[in-house]
């Protein structure tokens, strides 16, 4: 036996030494190799984490600054925080009421966000605010996480401090109105709806953003009624534009219609057995319409469309050009 190893060729005995002088090393520059990227991610998601804080806490800030020194202006505001009061004296979260008369303008959503911020702020002006400088705080987070996925972070940042200091949002986010909960689900329709237009992986990976367009839709709905459901129109052009028919299997249009009507049904119908069907009357509507044109309805048409066809336009080329979030381009 000892003859045997003594008569192995030189070669291949400085072939098994090689090797085995190597493995230590290599071992050692996988584990430090392995240490330094575990830290590098940690230090990115700590990072990640304080750009959303950031970014969410100085947009809560910003919005609120003042709200407590003016008092509820305008029509609008005082009916909002109004109503929401009446919700807690009569403890219904169901059917809204305005100086004890049925107020059948606009679905609960923004009334239930007020409630809770009275149980925690009381019943004030800041209290009937402060939601609406969250929701803006939510939107321009949402902002931010679309912008990184399609490019960078600065591709992130400077889209949610504009839309942050846009004369519309800095009013409505200082405003008791549903406004900024109607722009926060359209947002995040939208972004899901982007994502399922350009995905290319698997239909396990787009599953959630499936579930996060239409609950956006269900949930918009609640906060303002069926404008919400607009970014249904812009998938509607994008789908026609580019006669891509096999985009109907991933948004699943039937299945996901149904899971907003469910949603929205968990609130509606016991509204209207509580009200008798008068939410959804012929005299309400009328109203309702009434009201729309005068908050201008023409020029609000006119802004739907381009924000459909722009909109359009962009995924589209997006689509085509075979672009995709930066994050799954990371990834693969």
């Amino acid at each position: 036996m000892v003859t045997a190893a003594i008569t192995i060729p030189m070669s291949q005995y400085k072939a098994v030494l090689r090797f085995t002088n190597k493995f230590p090393s290599d071992l050692l520059d996988a584990i430090l190799s392995l240490c330094v990227k575990s830290a590098t991610l940690i230090s990115r998601a700590k990072v990640g984490v304080r750009n959303y804080a950031l970014l969410f806490f100085a947009c809560v800030l910003f919005h609120i600054a003042g709200t407590w020194s003016l008092p509820l202006i305008d029509r609008d505001e005082p009916r909002f925080a109004e109503a929401s009061r009446e919700m807690i004296e009569r403890g219904n979260y169901v059917v809204p009421y305005f100086n004890n008369q049925l107020r059948l303008d606009k679905p609960p959503l923004t009334y239930w966000a007020q409630v809770a911020s009275y149980r925690i702020f009381g019943e004030n002006d800041f209290a009937a605010r402060f939601p609406s400088a969250v929701a803006a705080a939510l939107t321009a987070l949402a902002i931010f996480t679309w912008g990184r996925r399609i490019d960078a972070v600065r591709t992130g940042w400077w889209p949610a401090i504009i839309f942050t200091l846009s004369l519309q949002t800095f009013i409505h986010a200082k405003a008791a109105v549903a406004d900024m909960w109607l722009v926060l689900f359209v947002t995040l329709a939208y972004w899901a709806a982007y994502e399922l237009l350009c995905a290319t992986r698997a239909e396990h990976r787009t599953f959630h953003w499936w579930w996060i367009f239409y609950l956006s839709l269900a949930f918009g709905f609640l906060a303002k009624g069926p404008i919400a459901w607009t970014p249904m129109v812009t998938v509607a052009v994008v789908i026609i534009y580019r006669r891509d028919w096999q985009l109907l299997r991933r948004f699943k249009f039937v299945r996901g219609i149904l899971l907003t009507l469910i949603v929205v049904a968990l609130w509606g119908v016991p509204a209207l057995i509580q009200t008798h069907g008068e939410f959804f009357s012929v005299r309400d509507v009328s109203a309702a319409s009434a009201v729309l044109f005068c908050h201008g309805l023409c020029q609000f048409l006119s802004v739907v469309y381009q924000v459909a066809l722009v909109g359009s336009e962009i995924m589209a080329e997006q689509i085509g050009s075979g672009r995709r979030p930066r994050l799954q381009r990371e990834s693969d």
